[in-house]
């Protein structure tokens, strides 16, 4: 096994995600060769340019960090082929990658995937997975094939999906499985006591990339529905709405649980209704609001809310 502390890695990763497989692969092989993740962007209100989490790390680290803002450029190609690696680790990332660099590395070119492959291809499964009511999802690592996310998995793990998930939790605990199976899988591979399961086409689907335009809460959805709406976009980008009163007041919620009809003083109002108490009714049942947060403002408990602002019964929209 000493052998494999001299494994060399190299690194492609951009979020908090790929922050904790990188950790766990500099702890375990203690050979990462380059790190490439996404170029610095302007965030904030003030617009600064901000670092990825993985890039900072990294510079803590010492390690030699590529920050291309095209993947594409001969150069940045040219660079990464030079530095010659065994393994190369795709968690994350967010851009296509050559094949030229996919092709390089001395046994493969291998992703760690947050879906139980081939459901939930693509870049927000997560998200989708909650969103959909899955009762389960788990990592899957995989080769990186050209085609997204379709290659053959070589190890994947399950885990369930509970109710008071958010994507942030459910973020947390995948990241864990990820960084213990991507070690697991190296070592198998560089063993040679690996095998590749080829994905069923028939049952592949989609985690398309989200947009915020859809995170608005349609309070015409069932309460079931809209509950797990609100935890597939916690803490990002957030589940939104506007309270209607003398003038609108956009917030986002990111706790809520079901009240049933049977036990709310609701059940015979419109869709949308929502009592002093901060409980809204939806197309069946209705959603008692835990936490929320005005734009700009931090997150308050629904009592803290109502304790700060003068509140009647209205309607959401």
């Amino acid at each position: 096994m000493d052998d494999l502390r001299k494994v060399k890695i190299g690194f492609f990763g951009t979020p908090t995600f790929s922050l904790r497989i990188l950790k766990a692969l500099n702890s375990s092989f203690a050979n990462i060769k380059y790190v490439v993740t996404q170029a610095p962007k302007p965030a904030g209100r003030g617009k600064s340019i901000k670092f990825s989490e993985v890039h900072q790390w990294s510079n803590l680290q010492g390690l030699e960090v590529f920050s291309p803002i095209n993947t594409k450029d001969p150069d940045f190609i040219k660079s990464i082929l030079a530095i010659d690696v065994d393994f190369l680790v795709v968690a994350a990332f967010g851009h296509l990658i050559s094949e030229k660099i996919l092709n390089h590395p001395k046994h493969m070119s291998i992703n760690v995937h947050a879906s139980l492959l081939p459901r939930w291809r693509g870049a927000a499964p997560i998200q989708r997975s909650i969103l959909n009511g899955d009762k389960e999802t788990g990592i899957s690592i995989m080769r990186v094939d050209k085609k997204l996310d379709s290659g053959p998995v070589i190890i994947k793990e399950k885990t369930s999906i509970e109710s008071n998930h958010s994507s942030g939790l459910l973020h947390d605990k995948l990241s864990e499985i990820g960084s213990k199976l991507i070690i697991q899988a190296i070592k198998e591979i560089y063993l040679g006591n690996h095998k590749l399961h080829l994905q069923d086409e028939d049952s592949v689907t989609y985690a398309k990339k989200i947009d915020k335009k859809e995170t608005k809460i349609v309070w015409n959805n069932t309460a079931d529905y809209n509950q797990r709406f609100i935890r597939a976009f916690n803490p990002w980008p957030g589940a939104w709405t506007n309270i209607r009163q003398r003038k609108k007041l956009r917030v986002k919620i990111l706790e809520s649980e079901v009240v049933p009809d049977k036990n709310s003083s609701n059940h015979n109002e419109e869709p949308g209704f929502c009592s002093d108490q901060l409980v809204v009714k939806c197309k069946e049942n209705s959603l008692k609001i835990i936490t929320i947060q005005k734009e700009g403002k931090k997150i308050m408990t629904a009592n803290e809310f109502l304790n700060g602002n003068t509140f009647r019964s209205c309607f959401l929209e």
